[in-house]
């Protein structure tokens, strides 16, 4: 998900990923993986239930994320699988993790949350998804400077839950 692009030929008005038509977009590991002599850097995180979030907990990367110009995209992306829900449940969400990217810009830092789109990436402020497993904050043109990746535990219901981030 977190090298996926948006895919051509999808109607007009659903031509922005992620969407119903087409998901994440068209998945290309050249674009997550990393290869001697790309510039695109690779970093992964996973934690495992047993380490996971309780509500109200936080995990932050233990180092800034540093972008030293806008010519790469950056691209964070959180994904956890939680407990079932109850057979026939009105919402079928159990657990609740939401990711925020704090970013630099002119000085002062700039807040994105994941799913948070407008045009296909990311744009500041909104509000924290609360339904979906999957969140990303996709910076085509990404200022310079540091990047500290944040995942709060909103809402863990049953046990502890662990996520993995892919920066």
């Amino acid at each position: 998900i977190n090298g996926a692009v948006d895919m051509t030929g999808v109607p007009t008005g659903q031509n922005l990923y992620p969407s119903d038509e087409e998901g994440w977009g068209r998945i290309l590991l050249h674009n997550t993986l990393r290869f001697p002599g790309d510039v695109r850097k690779l970093w992964v995180h996973d934690v495992r239930n047993t380490s996971g979030l309780y509500t109200n907990g936080t995990w932050s990367s233990p180092f800034p994320i540093t972008v030293n110009g806008g010519s790469v995209p950056l691209r964070v992306t959180l994904v956890y699988t939680e407990p079932p829900a109850s057979a026939l449940a009105s919402d079928p969400v159990v657990n609740n993790l939401d990711l925020e990217v704090l970013g630099p810009t002119g000085g002062s830092a700039v807040l994105y949350r994941g799913n948070v789109f407008s045009g296909g990436h990311s744009v500041a402020g909104g509000t924290p998804d609360a339904r979906n497993n999957v969140e990303q904050v996709h910076l085509i043109t990404p200022a310079s400077g540091q990047y500290v990746v944040t995942v709060r535990g909103t809402a863990v219901n049953v046990g502890r839950q662990g996520f993995a981030v892919v920066v």
